[in-house]
């Protein structure tokens, strides 16, 4: 008969790891608490077993190795193992990415310099709404920039700016920017960056979102007592 194997762990320890060309990332956080687990004892394995680095998480959860040549082909990381205490896991890198370095839609990962993530509370907005955009900027080692000001650009379906304003980051790397669109906005696909004062053809992050005149479903709701 046939038969099918596999190992199943059981922890309490939540792995993320991230390989990029000349380094790795390693996050750790207890999966009962969704907390960080700062002091975990991380290890990078390659496929032949060979030990390529380690180390302790910071107080973040994080573990951070940065080489000063890129991952040779036969030795990249293929497997991270955690311990604390007594409570021990692993996880596979290949597996769990499913991705090489080269895949296409990806980019190395940031070595210098800051990138931000940018959203809006919803993706779909309507003629004569008010917009609002969220912006988080980070440096290379994850951490938040000291305060300084960003701008916001927004392009509209036609390929036309139809906002712009400015923000100062906060202490946590937050910016906001809110504006109306106008009753007479064309449909379609929006784009929205955030880049330095003077640096607009080097954004640190952006973000797509549609603009469409719907009407939301409407539910209505009996309750007895």
């Amino acid at each position: 008969s046939n038969t099918e194997e596999r190992v199943v762990v059981v922890s309490d320890i939540g792995l993320t790891a991230r390989v990029f060309p000349s380094g790795i990332s390693v996050f750790a956080a207890g999966l009962s608490t969704g907390k960080p687990l700062p002091g975990t004892d991380i290890k990078i394995y390659s496929a032949s077993n060979q030990l390529l680095c380690e180390g302790k998480t910071d107080a973040g959860g994080i573990l951070f190795y940065k080489r000063e040549t890129p991952w040779e082909e036969d030795l990249m990381p293929h497997i991270a193992t955690a311990a604390v205490d007594n409570d021990i896991t692993f996880l596979p890198m290949k597996e769990s990415t499913g991705l090489t370095l080269t895949a296409e839609g990806t980019r190395d990962y940031l070595d210098k310099g800051y990138e931000a993530f940018i959203y809006t509370p919803r993706g779909v907005f309507r003629p004569g709404e008010t917009v609002d955009l969220k912006a988080f900027v980070r440096k290379a080692d994850h951490s938040a920039p000291a305060p300084f000001p960003v701008m916001f650009a927004v392009t509209s379906s036609r390929g036309l700016e139809t906002a712009r304003g400015s923000a100062q980051l906060s202490e946590y790397g937050a910016a906001d920017f809110r504006f109306d669109l106008p009753h007479s906005a064309p449909t379609g696909n929006y784009s929205a960056v955030v880049f330095v004062p003077g640096k607009e053809k080097e954004p640190l992050g952006n973000v797509t979102f549609q603009v469409e005149d719907f009407a939301p479903p409407r539910i209505e709701v009996l309750v007895q007592g």
